[in-house]
């Protein structure tokens, strides 16, 4: 599981003062990527990991100034993509379920090897 907690900014938000739906998904999938670069470092032009399938569950509103937990938990990964679920939570309140499915390009493979096993290749 891969955990962060913050507050909901402006740019986070619609007119309504609700979290804009593209950006849970941004939210979701820069702190993937963080977690990535944490593990392998950065890919730059030698691979790439594009969203292939993506749902959403907005069950509760989040709203600007608000405290909110994203949880991500691996669901699948496989040799050429993998899955996650990424949950925003505030305090014990599930709010949004997002499941998302990246495909795995270039010399990304070691990278997924990393999450498959947890520990590095060396």
């Amino acid at each position: 599981m891969i955990a962060k907690t913050f507050h909901l900014t402006l740019g986070d938000t619609d007119a309504t003062g609700a979290i804009f739906f593209p950006r849970a998904f941004m939210l979701a999938v820069q702190l993937f990527e963080e977690y990535l670069f944490e593990r392998a470092g950065p890919g730059g032009r030698d691979w790439a990991l594009p969203v292939v399938h993506a749902a959403a569950d907005f069950v509760l509103p989040l709203r600007h100034g608000d405290l909110i937990t994203l949880e991500l938990n691996f669901l699948e990964v496989k040799e050429k993509s993998c899955s996650y679920r990424a949950t925003f939570s505030k305090g014990e309140k599930r709010c949004i379920e997002l499941r998302i499915v990246h495909a795995a390009t270039g010399g990304v493979m070691n990278s997924l090897y990393l999450l498959r096993t947890g520990h590095d290749t060396e």
